[in-house]
């Protein structure tokens, strides 16, 4: 996945942004699962919860402008059928 056998070479070709959504969800699902079921009993178990929190609110913001970048997408192929459209009504 990503990468690609050219003759003897690979070259690598990043994934397609559904991928890295699923990817994303998957690690989002995960890193919930350990901070709501972490038990603590000791500080550095702490600071290993404290981490998956970070991680969980870093991922959260990338799953976030993804979204955002894919709706602008999809806003920005409607407005261009709508304009075509335009243009061939006022003819």
């Amino acid at each position: 996945m990503g990468e690609e056998s050219v003759g003897s070479q690979r070259s690598y070709s990043p994934p397609h942004r559904a991928e890295i959504i699923r990817r994303i969800e998957i690690c989002l699902d995960e890193a919930l699962r350990k901070v709501e079921s972490g038990r603590v009993y000791d500080e550095s178990k702490e600071r290993v919860r404290i981490k998956w929190i970070k991680s969980v609110g870093y991922l959260a913001d990338i799953y976030r402008k993804l979204m955002k970048d894919q709706e602008i997408e999809e806003l920005e192929g409607r407005l261009e059928l709508l304009e075509k459209m335009n243009e061939v009504n006022s003819k």
